[in-house]
């Protein structure tokens, strides 16, 4: 069974990269071992089919996207998500 990875999609820009930072601390506070990647070519965003970045993608299914959300929503959705996966 591979483990639970989760991926920031941007091109790289100061929330994008926030987005990746916050969601390492939250899982660094849950004690989760979780792989974090960051998707930053324009090109493989389009062939995940994003639209609005930055965006978060876990087990391959899209979180959110076009927006940050506040840390608790963030938290909320980052667990949730690995939790139905």
């Amino acid at each position: 069974m591979e483990a639970p990875s989760i991926v920031v999609v941007g091109p790289g820009c100061a929330q994008c990269d926030a987005l990746q930072k916050t969601v390492m601390e939250i899982l660094s506070a849950e004690n989760l071992a979780v792989s974090v990647d960051h998707v930053r070519d324009p090109m493989a965003i389009a062939e995940m089919g994003i639209l609005g970045v930055p965006a978060l993608v876990v087990k391959g299914r899209v979180v959110f996207s076009g927006r940050v959300p506040l840390r608790a929503e963030l938290k909320r959705r980052v667990l949730q998500a690995l939790k139905d996966a």
